[in-house]
């Protein structure tokens, strides 16, 4: 009912960072099929803390990663088309909900961006690992996600507050 639904206008860097996503996800899915017969019968589905292998399966489930990253590339999408059902940092007037809106989708662009890098390197890292390339994926890769993810929601988070 009051929610204004109007097209939000959509930035260069804006338009960038979802063609970066598509085609992320697009690697995504390229990377399994171009070396699908060379990957052994079993590869690591799960990596430890410090990013070892612990857990084999069947090389099909190399496949199950590009599908989550789908899954949540099409959530993403359907979330920024609503973003009137978001829950905002403080009590919006109408003027302001246009500009809380971008801010919003924003933020669910860059959330997107590095998932969708996330699941990339978890990708080409049990690729390498089942090609015994690597002995794992490492550690790092998690804490610099978790970071990015942080830093991301504090900068936008902060820029909504200000809105008051």
């Amino acid at each position: 009912m009051g929610h204004n639904k109007k097209k939000i206008e959509i930035s260069m860097a804006d338009k960038l960072i979802e063609a970066v996503s598509v085609i992320i996800l697009l690697i995504i899915f390229f990377l399994p099929q171009y070396y699908y017969n060379d990957l052994p019968a079993k590869i690591p589905i799960h990596f430890n803390i410090s990013g070892q292998p612990n857990n084999y399966a069947g090389k099909v489930l190399i496949w199950l990663l590009p599908f989550i990253s789908l899954i949540f590339y099409l959530g993403f999408i359907i979330l920024k088309r609503m973003p009137h059902i978001l829950n905002y940092p403080a009590h919006s007037k109408l003027d302001k909900n246009k500009e809380q809106n971008k801010i919003s989708i924003r933020i669910l662009r860059y959330l997107l961006l590095v998932v969708l890098a996330s699941f990339l390197y978890l990708v080409y890292g049990t690729i390498n690992v089942a090609l015994q390339q690597w002995e794992g994926i490492g550690s790092m890769p998690v804490i610099i996600i978790v970071l990015l993810i942080l830093l991301i929601l504090t900068v936008f988070v902060r820029r909504m507050v200000k809105l008051k």
